[in-house]
Protein backbone atom coordinates (compact mmCIF):
# COMPACT_ATOMS: atom_id res chain seq x y z
CA UNK A 1 0.00 0.00 0.00
CA UNK A 2 1.37 3.73 -0.67
CA UNK A 3 0.62 6.39 1.83
CA UNK A 4 1.31 9.56 -0.26
CA UNK A 5 3.19 12.25 1.53
CA UNK A 6 1.58 15.40 2.16
CA UNK A 7 3.72 17.25 -0.52
CA UNK A 8 5.45 16.27 -3.33
CA UNK A 9 3.61 13.31 -4.08
CA UNK A 10 4.60 13.20 -7.36
CA UNK A 11 8.26 13.46 -7.23
CA UNK A 12 8.07 10.92 -4.46
CA UNK A 13 6.15 7.96 -6.43
CA UNK A 14 9.05 8.68 -9.17
CA UNK A 15 11.47 8.24 -7.00
CA UNK A 16 10.32 5.48 -5.38
CA UNK A 17 10.04 3.78 -8.90
CA UNK A 18 13.72 5.09 -9.65
CA UNK A 19 15.10 3.24 -6.89
CA UNK A 20 13.02 -0.10 -7.58
CA UNK A 21 14.90 -0.53 -10.74
CA UNK A 22 17.79 0.68 -9.75
CA UNK A 23 18.28 -2.55 -7.33
CA UNK A 24 19.45 -5.51 -8.99
CA UNK A 25 18.52 -6.85 -12.21
CA UNK A 26 15.40 -7.39 -12.73
CA UNK A 27 13.48 -4.30 -13.94
CA UNK A 28 9.65 -4.03 -12.26
CA UNK A 29 6.43 -3.56 -14.28
CA UNK A 30 4.93 -1.23 -12.02
CA UNK A 31 1.05 -0.03 -11.63
CA UNK A 32 0.14 3.57 -11.40
CA UNK A 33 -1.63 4.16 -7.29
CA UNK A 34 -5.04 3.35 -8.17
CA UNK A 35 -8.26 2.42 -5.36
CA UNK A 36 -8.42 -1.06 -6.86
CA UNK A 37 -5.67 -3.64 -8.28
CA UNK A 38 -5.49 -7.69 -9.41
CA UNK A 39 -3.48 -9.79 -6.56
CA UNK A 40 -3.63 -13.30 -7.26
CA UNK A 41 -6.86 -14.66 -7.33
CA UNK A 42 -8.47 -11.17 -5.96
CA UNK A 43 -9.59 -7.75 -7.32
CA UNK A 44 -8.90 -6.00 -4.25
CA UNK A 45 -10.77 -2.30 -4.23
CA UNK A 46 -10.86 0.49 -1.33
CA UNK A 47 -14.24 1.67 -0.90
CA UNK A 48 -14.59 4.14 2.27
CA UNK A 49 -11.75 3.41 4.39
CA UNK A 50 -12.43 -0.75 3.82
CA UNK A 51 -11.14 -2.90 1.76
CA UNK A 52 -13.51 -5.32 -0.76
CA UNK A 53 -12.42 -8.24 -2.55
CA UNK A 54 -13.86 -10.00 -5.56
CA UNK A 55 -12.75 -13.42 -7.29
CA UNK A 56 -10.28 -12.15 -10.27
CA UNK A 57 -10.03 -14.52 -12.98
CA UNK A 58 -7.73 -13.96 -15.93
CA UNK A 59 -9.14 -13.70 -19.08
CA UNK A 60 -6.77 -16.52 -21.07
CA UNK A 61 -8.06 -18.80 -18.52
CA UNK A 62 -9.16 -21.99 -20.17
CA UNK A 63 -11.15 -23.46 -17.52
CA UNK A 64 -10.10 -26.91 -18.31
CA UNK A 65 -12.06 -28.68 -15.44
CA UNK A 66 -12.06 -32.58 -15.29
CA UNK A 67 -14.13 -33.65 -18.48
CA UNK A 68 -17.11 -35.45 -17.81
CA UNK A 69 -15.38 -39.00 -19.05
CA UNK A 70 -12.36 -38.83 -17.12
CA UNK A 71 -10.88 -41.34 -14.90
CA UNK A 72 -10.88 -39.22 -11.72
CA UNK A 73 -12.55 -40.47 -8.73
CA UNK A 74 -15.96 -39.04 -8.06
CA UNK A 75 -14.82 -37.09 -5.07
CA UNK A 76 -12.27 -35.27 -7.11
CA UNK A 77 -15.40 -33.33 -8.64
CA UNK A 78 -17.13 -33.25 -5.70
CA UNK A 79 -13.99 -31.42 -4.36
CA UNK A 80 -13.72 -28.82 -6.98
CA UNK A 81 -17.36 -28.04 -6.54
CA UNK A 82 -16.82 -27.70 -2.80
CA UNK A 83 -13.98 -25.78 -2.81
CA UNK A 84 -14.69 -23.13 -5.39
CA UNK A 85 -17.79 -22.79 -4.05
CA UNK A 86 -16.39 -21.44 -0.80
CA UNK A 87 -13.41 -19.71 -2.17
CA UNK A 88 -16.11 -17.70 -4.33
CA UNK A 89 -18.43 -17.09 -1.18
CA UNK A 90 -15.49 -15.78 0.96
CA UNK A 91 -14.13 -13.54 -2.05
CA UNK A 92 -17.40 -11.88 -2.96
CA UNK A 93 -20.83 -10.19 -2.17
CA UNK A 94 -24.16 -12.18 -2.56
CA UNK A 95 -24.88 -11.01 -5.90
CA UNK A 96 -21.47 -11.57 -7.58
CA UNK A 97 -21.29 -14.65 -5.95
CA UNK A 98 -25.03 -15.65 -7.76
CA UNK A 99 -23.16 -14.22 -11.02
CA UNK A 100 -19.74 -16.21 -10.63
CA UNK A 101 -21.24 -19.40 -9.90
CA UNK A 102 -23.87 -19.15 -12.79
CA UNK A 103 -20.20 -18.95 -14.81
CA UNK A 104 -18.40 -22.03 -13.59
CA UNK A 105 -21.75 -23.96 -14.14
CA UNK A 106 -21.35 -23.33 -17.05
CA UNK A 107 -18.05 -24.04 -17.72
CA UNK A 108 -18.48 -27.36 -16.12
CA UNK A 109 -20.96 -27.96 -18.85
CA UNK A 110 -18.69 -27.02 -21.63
CA UNK A 111 -16.61 -29.96 -20.15
CA UNK A 112 -19.23 -32.66 -20.52
CA UNK A 113 -21.16 -32.57 -17.45
CA UNK A 114 -24.31 -32.75 -17.44
CA UNK A 115 -26.57 -30.56 -15.77
CA UNK A 116 -28.99 -33.15 -13.56
CA UNK A 117 -25.77 -34.92 -12.29
CA UNK A 118 -24.31 -31.32 -11.28
CA UNK A 119 -27.29 -30.64 -9.71
CA UNK A 120 -27.09 -32.33 -6.85
CA UNK A 121 -23.36 -32.09 -6.00
CA UNK A 122 -23.83 -28.11 -5.90
CA UNK A 123 -26.92 -29.00 -3.49
CA UNK A 124 -24.21 -30.98 -1.01
CA UNK A 125 -21.69 -28.16 -1.70
CA UNK A 126 -24.39 -25.26 -0.79
CA UNK A 127 -24.97 -27.48 2.19
CA UNK A 128 -21.90 -27.58 3.64
CA UNK A 129 -20.89 -24.01 2.92
CA UNK A 130 -24.42 -23.15 4.78
CA UNK A 131 -22.72 -25.70 7.58
CA UNK A 132 -19.40 -23.79 7.81
CA UNK A 133 -21.25 -20.08 7.65
CA UNK A 134 -23.48 -20.87 10.55
CA UNK A 135 -21.35 -23.07 12.83
CA UNK A 136 -17.62 -21.45 11.88
CA UNK A 137 -15.48 -22.53 15.01
CA UNK A 138 -17.55 -25.40 16.00
CA UNK A 139 -15.00 -27.58 17.89
CA UNK A 140 -14.97 -31.22 17.44
CA UNK A 141 -16.03 -32.76 20.58
CA UNK A 142 -16.09 -36.48 18.83
CA UNK A 143 -12.67 -38.47 19.41
CA UNK A 144 -12.26 -41.58 16.68
CA UNK A 145 -10.48 -44.64 17.00
CA UNK A 146 -8.79 -44.89 14.05
CA UNK A 147 -6.80 -47.73 15.15
CA UNK A 148 -10.26 -49.61 14.84
CA UNK A 149 -10.85 -48.63 11.52
CA UNK A 150 -9.83 -50.83 8.12
CA UNK A 151 -8.33 -49.05 5.55
CA UNK A 152 -8.78 -50.03 1.76
CA UNK A 153 -6.64 -47.89 -0.56
CA UNK A 154 -8.02 -48.78 -4.56
CA UNK A 155 -7.52 -47.45 -7.69
CA UNK A 156 -10.83 -45.85 -9.33
CA UNK A 157 -11.68 -47.46 -12.81
CA UNK A 158 -14.97 -46.42 -13.92
CA UNK A 159 -16.03 -49.56 -15.41
CA UNK A 160 -13.98 -51.32 -12.61
CA UNK A 161 -15.53 -52.49 -9.32
CA UNK A 162 -17.55 -49.83 -7.36
CA UNK A 163 -16.93 -48.39 -4.17
CA UNK A 164 -20.91 -49.13 -2.94
CA UNK A 165 -19.91 -52.61 -4.09
CA UNK A 166 -16.92 -52.64 -2.16
CA UNK A 167 -18.99 -51.86 0.90
CA UNK A 168 -21.56 -54.37 0.46
CA UNK A 169 -19.34 -57.35 -0.09
CA UNK A 170 -17.48 -55.99 3.23
CA UNK A 171 -20.89 -55.84 5.07
CA UNK A 172 -21.89 -59.24 3.62
CA UNK A 173 -18.80 -61.52 3.81
CA UNK A 174 -15.86 -59.82 6.18
CA UNK A 175 -17.68 -57.76 8.84
CA UNK A 176 -18.69 -60.62 10.74
CA UNK A 177 -15.59 -62.38 10.95
CA UNK A 178 -13.33 -58.93 11.81
CA UNK A 179 -13.28 -57.10 14.82
CA UNK A 180 -13.45 -53.20 12.81
CA UNK A 181 -15.48 -51.07 13.29
CA UNK A 182 -15.53 -49.85 9.93
CA UNK A 183 -14.19 -49.60 7.07
CA UNK A 184 -12.99 -46.50 5.33
CA UNK A 185 -12.02 -46.76 1.21
CA UNK A 186 -9.63 -44.08 0.31
CA UNK A 187 -9.97 -44.06 -3.70
CA UNK A 188 -7.28 -42.92 -6.08
CA UNK A 189 -7.17 -41.96 -9.88
CA UNK A 190 -5.00 -44.38 -11.80
CA UNK A 191 -1.77 -43.38 -13.85
CA UNK A 192 -2.39 -40.64 -16.49
CA UNK A 193 -0.43 -39.57 -19.52
CA UNK A 194 0.70 -36.08 -17.50
CA UNK A 195 2.36 -38.78 -14.70
CA UNK A 196 3.98 -40.17 -17.44
CA UNK A 197 5.44 -37.72 -19.50
CA UNK A 198 5.88 -34.74 -17.14
CA UNK A 199 7.72 -36.47 -13.98
CA UNK A 200 7.91 -34.70 -10.92
CA UNK A 201 10.90 -35.64 -9.82
CA UNK A 202 13.89 -37.47 -12.12
CA UNK A 203 14.95 -41.07 -11.64
CA UNK A 204 18.04 -41.41 -10.91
Amino acid sequence: MWLPPDTNRTETWSNFKKQLNDWGTLEWVIEEPSKETNFLDLTLSQQNSRIYTRTYQKEMNLYLYIPAYSAHPPSCLKGIISGEMFCYWLQKSTKDFEAILSKFIQRLTERGHQLENLVPLFNQAAMNLSTKIAIPSLPNTTTQNNNNTLYLHWKYNPKGIQQNTIHRLYNELLKPHLNFTKMVIAMSRPTNLKDLLVRAALPP
